[in-house]
């Protein structure tokens, strides 16, 4: 238990220090992904499944404690059966945490023109389907918001950014099908209610 509450403290810890991803940004970012997705023709779970994840670290924060646990002195079959659960759902924290930072790192690095240099020559996007749709919509949502390392830039700066920087990274149908849409991105971004 002493192993797994220090992981959970661990991604609290993170999470807390994530500035940059607040609820309302999150759930915009997540619904940018459900709209990807989307058009993608995922079916209904997969989409369903890629929209949760991209808002996991915010809808499941509460859920990573032991502090259930702290008070029983033999686990049951059931108590074990919860605490790999939760461990399940730390590691795709984790995930999406890891996500959200690299979206930064790649935006901070493109507005300091070492994008070339450093994110080109890695292999740092050969991940699954599901997480090139998360950091796609977070390098978006990093491009058009205000940052400490530079100023928001318009929906067509973005989409420009993205279109002739990051394109050839991504698998070339999420890159295409968020250019070919990008003004019901745009909408969508810019009209967001919580």
């Amino acid at each position: 238990l002493v192993v797994v509450e220090d992981i959970f403290n661990g991604i609290e810890v993170f999470n807390s220090s994530n500035m940059y991803k607040d609820k309302f940004t999150t759930y915009r970012s997540a619904q940018l992904v459900r709209k990807l997705a989307g058009l993608l023709k995922l079916n209904i779970n997969d989409v369903e499944s890629n929209t949760d994840f991209a808002k996991i670290h915010i809808d499941k924060r509460d859920y990573l404690t032991l502090m259930d646990f702290k008070h029983v002195k033999v686990l049951s079959q059931r108590d074990y059966a919860e605490i790999e659960e939760r461990t399940h759902i730390g590691r795709e924290v984790l995930s999406r945490l890891r996500i959200n930072q690299l979206s930064e790192d790649i935006v901070r690095s493109h507005c300091h023109n070492g994008f070339e240099r450093s994110f080109k020559e890695s292999d740092t996007i050969s991940m699954d389907l599901r997480s090139q749709l998360v950091l796609l919509t977070d390098i978006y949502d990093a491009l058009r918001m205000d940052r400490l390392y530079k100023d928001e830039f318009s929906h067509r700066d973005a989409i420009r950014i993205i279109r002739d920087s990051f394109s050839s990274s991504f698998d070339f149908q999420v890159v295409d099908r968020f250019i070919r849409f990008e003004s019901e991105f745009r909408d969508l971004y810019d009209n967001f209610i919580l």
